[in-house]
Parts: structure tokens; sequence; C-alpha cells
């Protein structure tokens, strides 16, 4: 098994599965990122919520997600499958630093 306590988690779809994760990632000592595409006035209480219990929350899509620092990244079951996460990255000596990565 994998150890995560300490570990960073981004949590991609912040409904029922991605609030769920997120939250046993952080029982499980992660510092986790909670992402979705949807406005953070647009979220549920339950992924409001997220945040006292010491998440950090990031909704109106992902390029403010700081990619390169996560360990492990979770995509929620209820994003769409062909769905793109826009992702920015750092790709030493490249010209690009941003990628469009398809759900499967």
């Amino acid at each position: 098994m994998i150890e995560l306590a300490g570990k960073q988690v981004v949590v991609v779809g912040l409904g029922t599965s991605g609030v769920a994760a997120a939250r046993l990632c952080m029982r499980l000592g992660c510092r986790v990122v909670a992402n979705d595409a949807k406005p953070l006035e647009s979220l549920s209480a339950d992924a409001l919520a997220l945040v006292p219990l010491g998440a950090e929350l990031i909704g109106g899509g992902h390029f403010a997600v700081r990619w390169e620092e996560a360990d492990l990244v979770v995509v929620s079951p209820g994003v769409p499958k062909g769905a793109h996460v826009n992702v920015s990255l750092v790709f030493p000596d490249s010209a690009s630093n941003a990628a469009s990565i398809a759900i499967q």
C-alpha cells in the first residue's frame, strides 16, 4: 500500500465521489487541493465544507492548480469521459508549459 501521509493530492471533480475522496485523503494525512470546473459559488455545501477541514479549494477551472506540486491526482468518477482538464506543468527546456489532458 502507498503511504499517503504528508503527500499533496489534487482531487478533480467535487461531486459526491470527489468530496468523499478528498475527505478520505485528509483522514489519511494528505494535504488536499480540491478542484472543480464550476465556480466556487456553484459548488455544493459539502464541497465548501472541505475548507474548514483543511483542504485548499480551487473552483472555476484548472489553471490555478499548482500541478507540479502534486504527488497524486485523483479524478472523480463523476468527471465525464472525454472532459479536458487543462493543466499547467513545468517542463524543463520546453517551449510550452501548458497541456490539456483528456479524461479516459
